[in-house]
């Protein structure tokens, strides 16, 4: 079962490198070159799994 996705104009999102989802983030934030990384999989990166 595939859910619609709808992004609200005027917000930034960014694609996790870790779990491929579109993630709403601030329009200050700075991404690193390598790619955005969620806080689940930063999470998850944190506790190595």
């Amino acid at each position: 079962m595939e859910r619609e996705v709808r992004e609200i104009p005027g917000l930034r999102y960014e694609t996790c490198r870790g779990c491929g989802l579109r993630w709403n983030i601030a329009k200050g934030q700075t991404i690193p070159k390598d790619g955005y990384l969620c806080p689940r999989c930063r999470d998850k990166l944190r506790r190595g799994h």
